[in-house]
């Protein structure tokens, strides 16, 4: 019968395995006319749902094949790797253990398409369904990042990236343009760092999609329109870290070229630092965060200005210096002469020079003393662990265990031998062959039918008689029916001499 696929029987196939399994879905009651309770909605736990979904994925979606390219791949701290499969529609997250992965890690590389084969799980702490890879098959590079090195080859060649094309940054910008999204974490950064460090420079925000289909072209428009503006003197193109789908749109020809073509020199603050985006490389500078684009951009107008206040400060003690330099002068040179008597000096540097000794030996002494410490644990530590103690542990538990298991086989040998033998006896007792070997035999009729009565067979007819030891093809020459049978006589020889 075939299974329905109505959403209801669906749902109650849910329901019956969430009791076959031992929960219980909770429910809701409320009171009726007459006052009684009655049951008006059951519902599963997020747990309970989880559960089922992880039952149904794992029993009906094993030992699959997937073919896609590698994607956002990273390797965790105990040696797993997690990625992401993806084609032109789709992506679906992998996990190969470090069991099975360290076979196929010359294969474990960004971009490459492969086709993996494992079993499909729920990671249910966050509801997400991933591939569990124990095999893995290379088939090259994927159709994404062949399409993304061509692309990249291309805009080189035409000189896009070229750093004798890099327009400087200004030196002290009065406005800020920064292209992002005006709901993210980049905006806030850039905004926030800059009240910060030089709160009198103007920001002006052109809010755009930083991600999905609509993103290249609202981007490009932006730097296009900025740049016709004409009122921001440098632009910021600002967006946190995401994965490499989510990037997508600062890997696109549309955006790279409209970076390039900027008459306002625009720093590149997208993604992590380990992400390289074409929106990056046509850039005129990049940094790894918006945050340090931000300090980026006014970190010389912060430098001249600290400088300037520097200058002031110094104008200002000089002057108050020289209004009060003549009424107190011979007393600064008594008190300089004071401070410079090499009596004084001498004490003072002899002093200093035992409080640093005392401090040196102190230090040495500390360190000595951790330097030993940590020695002794390690030897204790490489004492309990050390590979020969465990091998001979080993060596004596796998000894031990052959020994056990030789007893064992043995043991059962002997067992059925013993058993074997009555039934052997009792087998050969009831053979044909022990039967025909006391001299009995067996006469079987032309289509090798059994004689057991005279008037099965005719004279003259022929006969085979099975014996003991061979077969006889013999002739009927006379049948009686008789109901006694004659001792067996051994033939007598007689003696004959021999003519000489």
């Amino acid at each position: 019968m075939g299974q329905c696929h109505h959403p209801r029987a669906r749902r109650r196939r849910a329901h019956d395995r969430s009791h076959a399994h031992g929960e219980h879905p909770g429910s809701l009651q409320k009171e009726d006319k007459s006052g009684n309770m009655r049951l008006a909605l059951s519902f599963l736990t997020v747990s309970q749902l989880t559960e089922l979904i992880k039952q149904d994925l794992e029993s009906n979606y094993r030992d699959i094949w997937v073919e896609g390219e590698i994607s956002t791949l990273r390797a965790s701290p105990a040696g797993h790797y997690y990625f992401s499969l993806k084609d032109s529609k789709a992506q679906i997250k992998a996990v190969f253990f470090k069991g099975k992965a360290r076979f196929f890690l010359r294969h474990l590389r960004e971009g490459n398409k492969v086709i993996c084969h494992g079993d499909l799980s729920l990671y249910q702490e966050r509801g997400e369904f991933q591939i569990v890879v124990d095999f893995l098959e290379p088939r090259g590079k994927g159709e994404h990042f062949l399409r993304l090195e061509l692309l990249k080859k291309k805009l080189a060649a035409e000189g896009l990236f070229d750093p004798r094309n890099k327009k400087p940054l200004p030196l002290l910008p009065k406005a800020i343009g920064v292209i992002s999204s005006p709901r993210g974490a980049a905006i806030r950064d850039v905004i926030k760092v800059i009240e910060e460090t030089f709160p009198r420079v103007h920001i002006l925000l052109y809010p755009v999609s930083v991600q999905g289909e609509r993103a290249p072209h609202e981007i490009a428009l932006a730097l296009e329109e900025l740049n016709l503006l004409e009122n921001a003197d440098v632009i910021i193109l600002a967006r946190g870290g995401g994965t490499k789908e989510d990037l997508a749109a600062f890997n696109t020809e549309e955006v790279a070229r409209a970076v390039a073509s900027s008459s306002i020199p625009v720093i590149s603050a997208v993604g992590h630092e380990i992400d390289t985006t074409l929106a990056d490389l046509a850039a005129d500078a990049r940094a790894p965060t918006p945050s340090a684009a931000a300090q980026t951009v006014v970190a010389k107008a912060v430098e001249l200005e600290r400088a300037l206040k520097t200058l002031e400060a110094r104008m200002l003690k000089a002057l108050q210096t020289h209004l009060t330099l003549h009424p107190t002068q011979l007393q600064n040179l008594k008190l300089r002469l004071e401070k410079t008597n090499p009596q004084r000096v001498l004490k003072e540097q002899t002093l200093k020079l035992e409080e640093l000794k005392s401090r040196l030996t102190s230090a040495i002494a500390r360190a000595g003393t951790l330097k030993m410490e940590r020695m002794r644990q390690l030897s204790l530590r490489f004492s309990l662990q050390s590979p020969a103690k465990n091998l001979r542990n080993k060596e004596e538990e796998l000894k031990a265990k052959k020994e056990k298991l030789h007893r064992a086989t043995w043991q059962l040998i002997r067992e059925k031998r013993e058993g074997f033998t009555p039934l052997a006896k009792a087998l050969e007792a009831l053979s044909p062959l022990a039967i025909l070997k006391r001299g009995y035999s067996i006469t079987l009729a032309g289509r090798g039918v059994p004689v057991t009565a005279f008037n099965q067979v005719k004279e003259g007819e022929k006969v085979k008689v099975i014996l003991h030891r061979g077969l006889l093809s013999c002739t009927v020459e006379e049948r009686k029916e008789t109901l006694s049978f004659p001792l067996f006589t051994p033939p007598t020889h007689k003696k004959t001499e021999l003519k000489k």
